[in-house]
């Protein structure tokens, strides 16, 4: 059904990486989901009321704010989707995630007013009444919601959208919650068990806790977070393509939406190699990057003294070093500065974001301590930084 929506509502819709495309998609989506929730309200209401089910009738009201969350979707997908201009030069991507957390703020909201419901019914049940056609209604309704969530997922997939990511979670606990509305109309026709109000307060608990999770996924590319380790194993792979650049090291990540990104790179070139040639490979890593990835990537040169025997064993000696004393930290930047007095290996080392003042002091004075054991008149010349690349994807 999905790809049947997709062939008759998405021209070009084989090219996912048009700006167009992605935003036809998403409103397409939110189309159908202010469409189908809206319909799902009506039913739900009315097999609500005529059963007197509190759940279902929650049930029912959730489904209303999915439909107002839909359309929160709509807006803010054509807002992100608007061109930049002078005032925002980066455009307006990240409306989608404020958009993303208003859904997710709508949940939690939805959540609590459930509970409370659900709550005052534990204290005050009432008797059910029983029909067959409502529980039909209701089955259905089950079966809409499911297909809800997999038609966002997929979609969300497709053009990696957090909006859609968000819809799909939302679907899902949708589901949950009219399955145990269902079934806790069902124990009370058979059993006689009125479990209404307690079904109700672990639909709330998990609505709340869907709603949590949702906020704090949209709220990290806000407030700023690490580059998952795939994007920068794509970036590094490119870079190195290019036969100069030995290595690469310090990648950061700026997203601004799904569709506009920003970063910067220091590439490892060989010390002899001319500027102008460095200059000339680091535009082309650029120009090919913002082809593949649509990022525009800004680079910087660090050079490797690679055909020095006696620094390519210096460095080999401090990375031994290093490792032996946190396996977790990696070197860069290396080189040898000869002072008057003495001799001063000056390199970088990122070290985990955990690390605090007192771990940084300590694991600089033991490199210190080991170098000074291997050459007394080396002075090491360390400078700690942290990566910008998560390490848990």
């Amino acid at each position: 059904m999905t790809q049947l929506l997709l062939k008759i509502f998405i021209k070009n819709m084989n090219n996912m990486e048009d700006k167009k495309v992605r935003t036809d998609c998403s409103l397409m989506a939110s189309v159908v989901g202010i469409i189908l929730n809206l319909l799902l309200f009506g039913v739900k209401i009315t097999a609500g009321l005529v059963t007197g089910s509190i759940s279902v009738l929650s049930d029912a009201f959730n489904s209303l704010s999915d439909s107002a969350s839909s359309i929160i979707g709509f807006f803010g997908t054509k807002i992100s989707s608007k061109p930049a201009d002078e005032n925002r030069p980066f455009g307006y991507g990240r409306v989608e995630y404020l958009t993303s957390m208003v859904i997710a703020l709508v949940i939690f909201t939805i959540g609590c007013s459930l509970g409370y419901s659900s709550v005052k019914k534990i204290f005050a049940p009432e008797e059910l009444q029983f029909y067959w056609w409502a529980a039909v209604l209701l089955l259905l309704c089950l079966g809409v919601k499911l297909w809800l969530f997999v038609f966002n997922r997929s979609l969300a997939k497709l053009i990696n959208s957090s909006i859609l990511k968000a819809s799909a979670q939302d679907a899902r606990g949708d589901a949950v919650v009219t399955a145990t509305a269902l079934m806790s109309v069902l124990v009370e026709r058979f059993t006689g068990f009125q479990i209404d109000g307690y079904v109700g307060v672990a639909v709330a608990c998990y609505v709340v806790y869907s709603a949590v999770l949702l906020l704090k996924e949209t709220v990290a590319p806000v407030i700023g977070e690490a580059a998952e380790n795939e994007i920068y194993e794509k970036v590094n792979g490119l870079a190195t393509s290019f036969e100069p650049v030995l290595g690469t090291h310090d990648f950061v990540l700026h997203n601004y939406g799904s569709l506009y990104h920003m970063g910067t790179i220091h590439l490892e070139i060989p010390s002899e190699m001319s500027f102008e040639s460095a200059h000339e490979v680091a535009d082309k890593i650029e120009q090919e990057a913002l082809k593949r990835f649509n990022l525009h990537l800004v680079t910087h040169m660090d050079p490797l003294f690679v055909n020095d025997e006696a620094v390519r064993e210096k460095r080999d000696m401090i990375e031994r070093i290093v490792l032996s004393l946190e396996p977790c930290v990696s070197l860069a930047d290396f080189r040898i500065v000869a002072g008057k007095y003495r001799i001063y290996y000056v390199f970088d080392l990122a070290v985990p974001h955990g690390y605090d003042e007192d771990q940084r002091l300590n694991l600089k004075l033991d490199i210190m301590d080991r170098v000074e054991h291997e050459d007394e008149n080396v002075l090491p010349v360390i400078r700690m930084t942290t990566s910008f690349v998560s390490k848990e994807h």
